[in-house]
């Protein structure tokens, strides 16, 4: 297992020219997306003995989180993070329209990771990405390597 990642220079756009500085981040790179379909397979090899099982379980746990949700919960699953809206105005709502809270939609939901996620994570080992592995995957290289 391993997280690899390529730099990124940030341009400094809040200082005048002669004291401007150029940052370089480092930035996780994607080497796959895992969909759905993906993680019921990853749990069909690992823990179920059929995709249909792994599926049910995994429309379970995605149901309960949004029914819990619009049910008004914010749901925290210990060790792993929590889920919590964010709301917005509708577009449509002008003027005191907007004090009667009726007019109001879920603009987002966020995600925070717990601290204990974020540990387990980055037992993960931390490699540069290779140019080569990059362009294979239609990834542009570090602009600093």
């Amino acid at each position: 297992m391993a997280i690899y990642y390529k730099y990124r220079v940030i341009q400094d756009n809040l200082n005048q020219e002669e004291s401007k500085k150029n940052g370089v981040y480092p930035r996780a790179v994607a080497m796959r997306t895992v969909d759905k379909e993906g993680l019921i397979k990853h749990l069909t090899q690992n823990l179920y003995n059929s995709e249909p099982e792994a599926s049910k379980a995994v429309d379970a746990v995605f149901s309960a989180i949004t029914e819990l949700m619009m049910d008004g919960a914010f749901v925290k699953i210990d060790g792993w993070g929590s889920f919590q809206p964010t709301l917005s105005y509708s577009p449509q709502v002008e003027g005191n329209e907007r004090t009667l809270g009726t007019s109001l939609i879920v603009k987002n939901i966020n995600f925070k990771s717990s601290k204990e996620f974020v540990e387990r994570v980055n037992r993960a080992n931390i490699r540069k990405a290779d140019p080569v592995m990059l362009s294979k995957r239609g990834l542009k290289p570090s602009e600093k390597e």
